[in-house]
């Protein structure tokens, strides 16, 4: 099985004000022994429920992806991940991959 996880994350600038760009980046590696095909990365604005869809073809067994999107107007709130978020990749661990972060108002 495919084994999707969370390696590195950055969120800049972690305090904005109003219409400020927010910027988001993270590195997803398949620890798993098989190739992961078809699977979408969800980052998604929880206040307003605007999200942005990432589709990732294909990364192969061992391999890593950096994975970047901005979110603008309002750019504060609370934010969340989604690995797999159509659950097209069988995993092992289905738990670890749904990540949460706060940009704080200025």
């Amino acid at each position: 099985m495919a084994e999707l996880r969370f390696f590195n994350k950055t969120f800049l600038p972690t305090k904005a004000e109003n219409n400020e760009n927010i910027s988001a980046r993270i590195d997803i590696v398949n620890f798993g022994p098989v190739n992961a095909d078809n699977f979408a990365v969800r980052f998604t604005h929880l206040e307003t429920n605007r999200n942005n869809t990432i589709i990732i073809n294909n990364l192969e067994a061992d391999e890593s992806i950096i994975i970047r999107t901005n979110f603008t107007s309002p750019a504060y709130g609370n934010y969340s991940i989604e690995l797999d978020c159509n659950n097209n990749v069988s995993e092992s661990i289905e738990s670890n991959n749904y990540l949460k972060f706060e940009v704080i108002n200025i």
